[in-house]
């Protein structure tokens, strides 16, 4: 290993001979130095832990590039100078930018067979540094970093893919790190300065925009998560007291109950007496049903357990069924296959209870002339189709943004909060479509 040290008077002389490059290099230092403090302040309003995984990565980024600028006065200019402290500072840099990555582009949420390929990779990387620290460079004289850094830009284009928008600045940021890196390694010994210079700032100023879009949309879920806790406490609430309305009914209930059994009891030879005890009987019954549900509706889901589809479907539509029969609204179910889901019954009987009256409205706005509304179950799909008339082309790719709403006096957070327990709370898969009858909801498990 080449080993120069060098004096005050010959470090100026190439300073002055290389002015721009040195102006170059520290512009290029400040901004990684600028994205490191930026990373500690959303930090500190945020007390998010990647963002301190982010503030490392560019320290260590920062240090690499005073290394190799010769600011440190440790190695020399050349790039491809090699030394135990300068492949320390570039091991740890790669190591830092996978921890990053697996948190910013959480792959452990939302890709878990990449986030264990992520993982295999760091532990990789981490054995690399101990055989760096003891000897010399193993894995990474065969394999180039830019490689390494190669798979997080394939992560990140999965996870633009999976609709995770922040996901796109950091692929670009690190299109421009991986491209500076690959030209480094490759044109090391021709070159005469770093293309690193211009891909670590380009990167820290893309991913300085990924992270902020990424907290901007953390505060927009955690607001709608909120409201969603808020809506169940409600619910929680309206559940107590429905079960104190039932145990004061119930034992009304009963001896009306006692009384029609009785009339019929006496009067047994009139039938037009009996047909309307029975039909009180009846209607008792429904009401003392009707009373049960609700309130085992209202009891806040604590724990998934297995359900039928079918029956839970069934169950939504008798909770709407009196106000479907007032609007003239007529139901039917498709059942092709049930399926017993493990998973919470009662968030799933409230996402749909919401898209059942969201359709209810649909009729009422468009004035449809026979509403009709049709689910269809298949294992784990549940389709629900009505008729009246679909949703407007400019609306329809809005339908599940959060405050998005087409009617008055509405929050707009219904059908938001239904895609988030469907998607966060149950892991499946909530979307919506036109047919040539009217809207179409999907759902997934």
């Amino acid at each position: 290993m080449q080993s120069l040290s060098y004096g005050k008077d010959f470090f100026y002389e190439e300073l002055g001979r290389t002015a721009a490059e040195f102006m170059l290099y520290g512009i290029s230092i400040g901004i990684v130095l600028m994205a490191a403090i930026y990373s500690l302040v959303l930090y500190r309003h945020n007390k998010t832990i990647m963002l301190i995984y982010y503030f490392l990565l560019q320290l260590s980024v920062a240090a690499f590039l005073m290394n190799t600028s010769g600011i440190f006065l440790l190695s020399t200019y050349d790039f491809g100078t090699s030394s135990t402290y300068y492949d320390s500072i570039i091991i740890i840099s790669s190591i830092m930018s996978f921890v990053f990555a697996r948190a910013f582009l959480e792959t452990k949420k939302y890709s878990p067979i990449l986030h264990m390929l992520l993982n295999g990779l760091l532990i990789l990387l981490i054995f690399e540094f101990i055989i760096t620290l003891l000897s010399q460079r193993f894995i990474t004289t065969f394999l180039p970093f830019s490689l390494f850094l190669v798979f997080i830009l394939i992560v990140a284009w999965i996870r633009y893919r999976q609709k995770y928008v922040p996901a796109l600045y950091f692929f670009y940021g690190w299109s421009c790190l991986i491209v500076s890196v690959a030209f480094s390694e490759i044109y090391r010994d021709s070159l005469t300065f770093s293309p690193i210079f211009i891909g670590s700032p380009l990167e820290a100023i893309f991913v300085a925009f990924a992270l902020t879009y990424s907290i901007r949309q953390l505060k927009e879920e955690q607001k709608i998560q909120q409201a969603i806790m808020i809506h169940q406490s409600k619910l929680a609430s309206m559940g107590e007291l429905l079960g104190n309305i039932a145990h004061q009914w119930r034992q009304p209930l009963t001896n009306l109950s006692y009384i029609f059994m009785n009339i019929k009891s006496t009067a047994s030879i009139d039938e037009y007496i009996n047909d309307k005890s029975d039909e009180g009987m009846k209607q008792l019954q429904f009401m003392s049903d009707t009373i049960d549900n609700f309130r085992n509706f209202y009891h806040p889901d604590t724990h998934k357990e297995f359900f039928s589809l079918y029956e839970q479907t069934l169950y939504a539509l008798g909770m709407v069924e009196g106000e479907f029969q007032r609007h003239n609204i007529a139901t039917t179910i498709d059942l092709i296959e049930d399926s017993s889901l493990y998973n919470y019954k009662n968030q799933y009987v409230q996402v749909l209870l919401n898209i059942l009256v969201n359709a209810k409205d649909a009729f009422i706005s468009s004035n449809a002339t026979h509403p009709a509304l049709s689910i269809q179950i298949n294992k784990n799909t549940i389709t629900i189709q009505d008729n009246a008339g679909g949703i407007a082309s400019e609306s329809i790719e809005k339908i599940f943004e959060p405050y998005f709403t087409t009617k008055s006096q509405h929050s707009g957070v219904g059908l938001y909060m239904c895609k988030t327990i469907v998607e966060k709370n149950m892991s499946g898969r909530m979307s919506v479509s036109n047919s040539d009858r009217g809207a179409r909801f999907e759902l997934i498990f």
